[in-house]
């Protein structure tokens, strides 16, 4: 297991809603590559909610449709990966159902490669992606034939609103969010919304 991290959120405003917790990466965002609500807590007034996680990756598939901004992604396969060594899988469609199979070492070091068979239909209607610590947190419409490759070196970001684990984002769009940075040998941060809606980020 990797390192473990911490959100301590508490929503000093007055509006009920759902904490939201999400990474962003320059590294991996494309037109192609939508940021998914990876941690959510519906939060009333005055309530903290608390968020952990650990530094594994792996790599999931849902059938979602057309992947777009609200659509929520549903894992239905989670497999554990390594940024160096179980970093490359196969998804194909075999039998009537989407699978993940010969899960190994391959590609660049550092980089998580989905390798997308000749079977997945064109119909659009399964995605891919990477997690960590077991939920999704990246994802893209699968392709017959197609290499997605993810060289992640996320940020931490988080929202006050209305969402749901796994809705697709669009970041563009929802305005009032806060970065969080963790300082060489901190790994645990207080997140406040404030009564005027503007944020206070703290080390615990």
């Amino acid at each position: 297991m990797g390192q473990q991290y911490s959100i301590t959120f508490t929503n000093n405003s007055q509006m009920m809603g759902t904490g939201c917790v999400f990474q962003q990466d320059n590294n991996i965002q494309g037109y192609d590559v939508f940021p998914l609500a990876w941690m959510t807590r519906i939060c009333a007034p005055n309530m903290r909610a608390s968020f952990s996680w650990t530094l594994d990756y792996c790599f999931v598939w849902a059938e979602t449709g057309r992947l777009m901004p609200g659509v929520v992604f549903n894992s239905s396969q989670i497999l554990q990966a390594d940024l160096n060594n179980q970093n490359q899988v196969t998804f194909d469609y075999r039998n009537g159902t989407y699978t993940f199979s010969n899960l190994h070492q391959g590609g660049q070091s550092g980089t998580l490669t989905i390798q997308e068979a000749s079977g997945i239909p064109m119909s659009g209607s399964a995605s891919i992606g990477i997690g960590m610590s077991g939920t999704a947190t990246f994802a893209a419409q699968a392709m017959p034939n197609m290499n997605q490759q993810f060289r992640p070196a996320p940020t931490y970001w988080m929202a006050f609103g209305q969402f749901t684990t796994g809705q697709v984002l669009d970041i563009h769009s929802m305005g009032n969010i806060v970065g969080i940075s963790f300082p060489a040998g901190v790994y645990s941060m207080n997140v406040t919304l404030n009564p005027d809606n503007t944020w206070t980020i703290s080390r615990q």
